[in-house]
């Protein structure tokens, strides 16, 4: 008689360590099996008789894994079994063939967001942080009623060891690519460093700067621009220095000008004699103004 187990374990990832460096961990098939305590053969297989075709074209390898049966170690044993892994975009998936019926399917992913990275509705009843990423593995386990408390129990303890192994590898990882962008970084020109502020990215390898030609269009705009902009400044001082000249030659004193100035300037007043016909008693009385003729 079999039963079925189902069940989600969440391990949160400590600060620093990305979402690509524990991918990178996943889709190595043969590092993930190396990082289980409980293995000590593995090695590249076919397909098996049994493989259901979905199944067929996935990756298989034959594994081999020391168990204890007693505590201490006082009884110990080996078991060989298929598994096969496939790779998803977010994660990893593996199934598992083992002796007497025992079935574990598992898939491997990374949950969780980032600082700056939209934030996604977190999952109830499973244990996952609210901030920051976490390893996220669902398991569901099938085998004989009498044997699933010690496979379960031996099942997380080694992954549990497995997923330490992987947090401190995506740690080594970061260093290792952190590194290489401070080596990167003093290998480039200062130059040719591009960045904002006071922090600065180098250009990846390869790098050779380029004129985009839309750009070359626009030095040459501002060159242009420049010369016309500068040739208007000389026309603007030749013509002010023509203004300056006029305006001494005007301000600068010529007899002719002065005499006309004079005469024109020259009003003479003469006593005029004009009617101006109003309410006054006497209508026909004349009243005397002065007047301005030119002169």
């Amino acid at each position: 008689m079999s039963k079925t187990s189902v069940f989600t374990s969440i391990t949160p990832l400590p600060a620093g360590i990305t979402r690509q460096s524990v991918l990178e961990t996943y889709h190595n098939h043969t590092e993930m099996i190396e990082l289980n305590p409980l293995v000590v053969e593995r090695f590249r297989c076919k397909p098996p008789s049994y493989a259901p075709a979905e199944e067929f074209y996935s990756t298989w390898y034959t594994i081999k894994d020391k168990v204890s049966y007693l505590p201490g170690g006082l009884a110990t044993g080996s078991v060989s079994y298929h598994a096969c892994f496939h790779d998803l975009p977010e994660g990893l998936q593996t199934h598992v063939y083992a002796p007497l019926g025992l079935d574990i399917r598992a898939k491997w992913s990374v949950g969780g967001s980032l600082p700056g990275e939209p934030k996604a509705p977190v999952e109830l009843g499973i244990g996952a942080p609210r901030e920051g990423l976490y390893i996220r593995e669902d398991v569901r386990m099938k085998c004989n009623i009498m044997m699933m408390g010690f496979v379960k129990k031996t099942f997380k303890e080694s992954h549990a060891k497995l997923v330490d192994r992987l947090v401190e590898k995506a740690h080594i990882l970061e260093s290792e690519a952190a590194n290489a962008r401070l080596k990167m970084l003093k290998e480039v020109a200062p130059g040719e460093r591009m960045g904002h502020g006071s922090i600065f990215i180098a250009p990846p390898p390869g790098y050779t700067p380029m004129e985009h030609p839309q750009q070359g269009h626009e030095n040459e705009y501002f060159s242009a621009a420049l010369q016309d902009r500068h040739s208007g400044y000389s026309d603007q001082q030749h013509q002010q220095q023509q203004r300056h000249s006029n305006n001494s030659s005007l301000t600068s004193p010529q007899p002719h000008r002065l005499a006309h100035q004079s005469i024109s300037s020259t009003t003479t007043e003469l006593p005029g004699t004009q009617v101006y016909p109003g309410k006054s008693p006497a209508l026909g009385r004349q009243m005397k103004f002065p007047a301005e003729l030119p002169g």
